[in-house]
């Protein structure tokens, strides 16, 4: 949901994620939209879910228009760092990728 004051509903506001199996009872907690500078100086902006005590960065890719009631997303995460050592060659990058509808009503 997004805050009031925000001119665009994906720069930032509550989240509520609804877990399988516990539809009644969402982790509630914020999404902000927070800018990121890479190796070459480029910025670009991810959103960063903060809820049950973490905060954790989503590279998100949009399609549809803002005006329409359904927007597509898709989140990106960097989970290398929760893989088991040693299990991956070295300098590779596991990353997790979700799509979901955001529907405005």
């Amino acid at each position: 949901m997004p805050d009031k004051e925000c001119s665009n509903f994906l720069e930032k506001g509550v989240l509520e994620i609804y877990r399988t199996g516990k539809e009644d009872k969402p982790l509630v907690g914020r999404y902000d939209t927070v800018p990121v500078e890479d190796e070459d100086g480029d910025t670009y902006a991810l959103w960063q879910f903060t809820y049950n005590g973490e905060q954790r960065l989503f590279t998100r890719t949009v399609t549809g228009n803002e005006g329409s009631s359904v927007i597509k997303c898709v989140l990106a995460e960097n989970v290398t760092p929760f893989c088991s050592s040693g299990l991956l060659p070295e300098g590779v990058l596991v990353i997790y990728r979700e799509q979901f509808t955001v529907r405005m009503e």
